[in-house]
């Protein structure tokens, strides 16, 4: 009787525990995990790049992860706020860390593993380690299924000389160099990146041509004319072989819980043998 009482009191505490939860959620990614593992209730603020679900929109934000300011964060009232050093200013956070909210730094690696570590961390955050053991196999599946795929599919691009673009509004591409999180990407897929510099910077056509590349990755955010972009790369080995790609730059470089089947799509799409023209149609 004493046993079935103590179960009953740490149920009731965890239940009032989790209904009084004030969570809010600095970074996409981490926002996508909290609505994976089915924490999305404890919610009550995200930052500008928390964009999935579109659920999440129903959400004040309190501005852009590295630019976030102290008032706006506390004025939410939260009880724990998840974030990754990504975060900043580092003023801030650390105004943060002197106040009374639980801030929990979730260490983030642009890659699948350092994904499903992300997954583990926040799971361990929010307590929610059975619905984190479940989510995690679903996400291993799905990993797994790309990895199976680069081994075999993926080995007619392995080694391209590759360009991933940012695609802004007004059909602005800018493409990503080393040291950025597309440069983990193109390493996940087995390309090589084309670009030497570093960060994201507009290319001239002189240097397109120069740097030739077999595969154009471009990671849209906010709506783009596809068919006009893809006519600027008209002289470009990968235009001639088909192999240029749209995604979506919250699912592609976030590095959140979409990234396996992201991946797996690319190489899809990279390796199919439809026409140019069927694959404009269907974008």
């Amino acid at each position: 009787m004493i046993k079935i009482f103590a179960l009953f009191t740490a149920l009731l505490v965890g239940s009032v525990s989790s209904a009084s939860e004030r969570l809010v959620s600095i970074d996409g990614s981490l926002t996508e995990v909290v609505y994976a593992l089915g924490a999305q209730k404890s919610l009550v603020a995200r930052d500008d790049t928390s964009v999935h679900p579109k659920a999440v929109f129903r959400l004040p934000s309190v501005g852009y992860m590295r630019a976030l300011s102290t008032e706006g964060v506390l004025s939410v009232k939260p009880t724990k706020v998840l974030l990754t050093d990504a975060a900043g200013p580092p003023n801030v956070i650390n105004q943060l860390q002197l106040s009374n909210v639980e801030i929990v730094t979730i260490k983030s690696e642009s890659s699948l593993t350092g994904v499903r570590s992300k997954i583990e961390q926040v799971g361990k955050a929010l307590n929610k380690q059975e619905d984190t053991e479940k989510f995690l196999n679903d996400f291993d599946a799905k990993a797994k299924i790309f990895l199976d795929k680069r081994k075999t599919i993926g080995k007619a691009v392995e080694g391209k000389r590759a360009l991933l673009f940012l695609g802004m509004q007004s059909n602005q591409l800018n493409a990503a160099g080393v040291r950025t999180k597309a440069q983990s990407v193109l390493n996940e897929l087995g390309l090589v990146n084309a670009a030497t510099h570093q960060a994201y910077m507009p290319i001239s056509t002189e240097a397109m041509i120069s740097l030739n590349p077999d595969v154009i990755i471009i990671a849209t955010h906010g709506p783009i004319d596809k068919a006009q972009i893809t006519k600027q790369f008209s002289f470009t080995p990968a235009f001639k072989n088909n192999r240029i790609v749209f995604k979506d730059s919250a699912e592609l470089l976030s590095f959140g819980p979409r990234l396996p089947e992201s991946l797996t799509s690319i190489l899809e799409q990279l390796t199919a043998s439809t026409s140019h023209s069927s694959t404009l149609a269907h974008q």
